[in-house]
């Protein structure tokens, strides 16, 4: 008879005003707070698909007189990793993945493709 009234609880809970304006208040809170990507950053996604650990994703980029270089670790198959980096998007990276059996892939990363948000799929 409890679990029936805890039941009934939820479901005038979320029928209420208060859940209503809770709910509105938290999707217009993000609306307003949320912070866009900045120019100049892009958010670049790896992605695993190798049944594979790949021990180390080594990254280089840059334009103009700025060069950079970036040592991402321990990525196990099936895992996605997103990560910021100070580059025009576009110009392409140059990628390096080292996988766990000691196989190196070599190449440049998404050159030619626009878009602060982008994806590399990484399998062999």
């Amino acid at each position: 008879m409890q679990q029936i009234s805890r039941i009934d609880r939820a479901v005038d809970a979320l029928r209420s005003r208060s859940t209503l304006f809770l709910l509105a208040g938290l999707a217009a809170g993000w609306l307003l707070f949320s912070r866009p990507v900045p120019p100049g950053i892009m958010l670049v996604t790896f992605h695993n698909q190798s049944d594979m650990m790949i021990h180390s994703i080594h990254l280089e980029f840059g334009f103009n007189l700025n060069q950079s270089d970036l040592l991402m670790l321990q990525l196990r198959p099936g895992e996605s990793r997103t990560i910021a980096i100070n580059h025009v998007p576009g110009r392409g990276f140059n990628t390096e993945a080292s996988y766990a059996d000691g196989h190196v892939q070599s190449f440049c990363a998404n050159r030619g493709i626009t878009g602060q948000y982008q994806s590399v799929v990484l399998q062999r």
